[in-house]
């Protein structure tokens, strides 16, 4: 069985480490694996394992890869085409149904299509997703990345549930471990006994991270804390302007994007997310990984599902400070057990994930014959 992966970049994002990360789940295991590009660009190109074949399309623009995707199809015959995000599902599907050779495609949604269609700030993405829909049903199978992800695929795209699998994001392995054991440098003297928030995320409104400072203004009355949260965006100087009405200068960082989060989860004492709605929640387990407490609101989609209804960290209302600073200081008293949150996030390794997709698509192809 040949897989191919076909994506546009390898630029730092969640969408390309999950290609990074699967690729070499599969290679482990012994699979024939190509990574085929719209352009072979981007900063995690060289996290590709050496035993993939990297595909170059060349092409200026994703519309224009379409028929040198269905050559590749042609030449190299995969069993199996998987793709992630509208846009490049759709060119998969249409490059499957344009090319002699016709491999099971695969598609994966990673994010909420309801909060595509209904957020006016996003509107290219709409159209995107009002493009795919007369195509997805194309699909050999539809995986999302939560169960509250699958529910807005069979809502708005209209997809069997038939073809629908979920399969949750490959976010755990040996190398966060490893990472984690690297020094970080606090801005806040180290001789002072504190306990260290942790967050991390493009500074933007998904995030919420104004909810989180006000929840954390709150809690720094009633504990000895400091709150660091890893990321830049657009979103930064209305944040440093927060940080300073409430007066916490000298307890609030925002350092921005550091390429090994997982020190600063490691020497965390606490990891929050306060999202607004994620597609998964990736940092979640990560931070379970190293035994790092976990606090999360209860967004769609994927925290629950990660934390199992709350067993293994609290779940609070989206943008209630109040409830968020509660769960914190309740988390610094009584944290879950850190073998316990590992043990969790064993369901999110590689290993575990790559294995998942293996079933699927050997199922896919058996049915073919």
């Amino acid at each position: 069985m040949k897989i191919a992966l076909f994506n546009q970049t390898m630029m730092l994002g969640g969408v390309q480490r999950w290609v990074a990360n699967l690729t070499r789940g599969f290679v482990d295991k012994g699979y024939d694996v190509d990574l085929v590009l719209v352009r072979a660009v981007g900063e995690l190109l060289a996290e590709i394992d050496p035993r993939v074949n990297v595909i170059d399309l060349k092409a200026k623009r994703m519309l224009f890869s379409l028929p040198r995707l269905i050559g590749y199809i042609n030449q190299y015959q995969p069993s199996i085409l998987l793709t992630a995000q509208p846009y490049i599902n759709t060119l998969g599907l249409w490059a499957q149904k344009l090319s002699k050779h016709k491999p099971k495609v695969v598609i994966c949604e990673q994010v909420r299509l309801k909060r595509f269609v209904l957020d006016e700030e996003i509107f290219t993405k709409n159209v995107r997703v009002y493009l795919a829909r007369p195509f997805y049903h194309w699909a050999s199978a539809v995986v999302a990345v939560s169960a509250g992800v699958a529910e807005d695929l069979a809502k708005i795209v209209n997809i069997s549930r038939s073809k629908l699998a979920i399969i949750h994001n490959p976010v755990v392995d040996e190398t966060i471990k490893e990472r984690a054991l690297q020094p970080v440098q606090l801005p806040w003297n180290e001789r002072e006994k504190f306990h260290l928030v942790l967050a991390a995320g493009r500074l933007e409104d998904q995030k919420d991270f104004p909810t989180l400072i006000k929840a954390f203004s709150m809690m720094a009355k009633r504990k000895n804390a400091r709150l660091m949260i890893l990321g830049d965006g657009t979103r930064r100087k209305q944040l440093e302007q927060l940080i300073q009405q409430l007066e916490l200068g000298d307890l609030v960082a925002l350092p921005g994007f550091t390429s090994n989060p997982y020190a600063y989860m490691n020497r965390a004492d606490i990891f929050v997310l306060s999202s607004r709605f994620e597609g998964f929640g990736n940092v979640l387990a990560e931070a379970m990984a190293l035994g790092t407490p976990v606090v999360s609101t209860d967004c769609p989609h994927g925290p629950r599902e990660i934390l199992n209804d709350g067993e293994y960290g609290a779940l609070v209302p989206v943008g209630d400070p109040r409830a968020l600073a509660n769960a914190i200081i309740q988390t610094l008293n009584r944290p879950v057990d850190s073998q316990r949150l590992k043990e969790r996030s064993n369901e999110f390794t590689i290993n575990t994930v790559s294995e998942k997709y293996i079933q699927l698509f050997s199922k896919l192809v058996r049915h073919t014959y």
